[in-house]
């Protein structure tokens, strides 16, 4: 498949000189404003090969990517959900009163840390409570 260009003499020049690699266009006198115009006759996979070979690196390339992309996020979603999941399974299993059932570390962990949280929350408030009562007496017998 070929194709014709009709172009002014330098871009004529230029053009098969990128084309094609050289300039194998003839000249001849015609009667236009130019006096001369080239036709060049460069095959249609010669100029098409460059941009196709593009697209196919780019579109490899995105699809590469795009795989990339998938894995890592299969990996990360299982790796953030596989503790919860088996949190979630250990809790069941105890509250359905399974006796061999083990609760993880961390969890353990967590539980005496929240325990001991409370037993900090609840000694601040009996001491607020009495001082709020000691406040309320003091005002009571001032009045």
């Amino acid at each position: 498949m070929m194709f014709k260009r009709l172009l002014g003499p330098a871009m004529a020049m230029v053009a098969a000189a990128v084309l094609v690699g050289s300039v194998g266009a003839g000249a001849a006198r015609t009667p236009g404003d130019a006096p001369f115009e080239f036709f060049v006759d460069v095959p249609a996979d010669e100029v098409f090969r460059t941009q196709r070979t593009a697209v196919a690196v780019a579109t490899g390339g995105g699809a590469l990517l795009l795989a990339a992309a998938f894995a890592f996020y299969g990996w990360l979603v299982v790796r953030v959900t596989r503790p919860i999941r088996d949190l979630t399974s250990a809790v069941r299993r105890v509250g359905a009163g399974e006796p061999a059932a083990r609760l993880p570390a961390e969890l353990l962990a967590l539980q005496a840390t929240v325990f001991r949280y409370s037993q900090a929350v609840e000694v601040v408030s009996r001491a607020t409570d009495k001082l709020i009562g000691a406040v309320k007496q003091t005002l009571g017998t001032q009045v």
